[in-house]
């Protein structure tokens, strides 16, 4: 097996990956292994698989035309053909549906405030896309998890690496949200409250130990290191017992590839 074959990188959208996804960065990464990356990491890189499972940014990168020539791994993404339109569209409010072309099935979802779960708040919306049978989407093979650890899992599943490189893998921040994306369609507003980690900690935990054979590498950048690590002491307390998960920083990453 080839070195390239051996390692993937698996990109979440923290903005501690800024310093790492440069485009200059970004070819050198790719020249190094298979990436992974989610949601609206489509916007600025071509990864070699993309995740989504929010509503809302599922629809997006389809409607953008990206589906039709990237592989791509949804969530519950199921086209009905199209005389079950007006069953499902009959009397439904708040709609925001895709020109329908000569397309003759159609992927429909709903959830609550423009796809972006807020408990209690906002109503209902849907989303009505109508769907090429010649994409490049699948749906992905397993219980419901957050996009960031779904890249990680269906990674080991797919490439059955020895390396994965976790990078903007960030956790929660210490005040507000923190995202690459925020204040963009589909995303919370940069000033939204943090999003506490206690469930991507527990979903990366149960990956570290379904696979023991795989190396972990979580990335963060130099001047942030020691401070998120801190941060973080008592959400990555819980990795302990894993022997294979290990915490670098770019300066590392770049020696770690060279070897």
């Amino acid at each position: 097996m080839s070195k390239w074959k051996e390692r993937v990188f698996c990109f979440g959208n923290g903005e501690s990956r800024k310093e790492l996804t440069t485009p200059k960065n970004w070819i050198k990464l790719r020249l190094q292994g298979i990436t992974y990356g989610c949601n609206a990491f489509y916007r600025d890189y071509r990864p070699d698989v993309l995740i989504a499972r929010d509503r809302g940014m599922m629809h997006e990168i389809y409607r953008s035309g990206y589906c039709k020539t990237n592989v791509c791994y949804f969530e519950d993404w199921n086209p009905l053909p199209f005389y079950s339109y007006e069953l499902l569209a009959k009397g439904v409010n708040n709609i925001d549906e895709s020109d329908k072309g000569d397309s003759s099935t159609f992927v429909m979802h709903g959830a609550e405030k423009d796809g972006l779960i807020r408990e209690g708040e906002g109503g209902q919306k849907y989303w009505i896309t109508w769907v090429d049978a010649m994409d490049e989407v699948q749906n992905i093979p397993f219980a419901y998890m957050d996009a960031g650890p779904t890249t990680v899992k269906l990674a080991c599943e797919l490439e059955k690496p020895e390396e994965v490189y976790l990078i903007g893998h960030d956790l929660q921040s210490p005040k507000h949200i923190n995202n690459i994306y925020k204040d963009t369609s589909n995303y919370f507003p940069s000033d939204y409250p943090r999003i506490f980690a206690e469930n991507w900690v527990n979903d990366l935990g149960r990956i570290f130990k379904q696979y023991p054979n795989v190396t972990f590498y979580r990335v963060v950048v130099p001047k942030k290191r020691m401070e998120l690590l801190s941060e973080e002491v008592s959400e990555v307390a819980a990795w302990s017992e894993f022997d294979n998960i290990i915490h670098i920083d770019v300066n590392d990453l770049w020696k770690t590839l060279d070897k």
